[in-house]
């Protein structure tokens, strides 16, 4: 996910911070809500 992130955070350059491309792109968060229950279930 970390990675991801930073992906976004260096070709978009209104995206300043990780937390902020977390609370304002609905794409990261899609991604991000997909890959919860696989964390919690230990799939990952």
């Amino acid at each position: 996910m970390n990675e991801y992130l930073q992906s976004i955070i260096n070709r978009d350059p209104a995206a300043k911070s990780k937390l902020g491309v977390i609370l304002t792109y609905p794409g990261v968060k899609a991604v991000l809500f997909h890959k919860l229950p696989f964390f919690f279930c230990g799939k990952i």
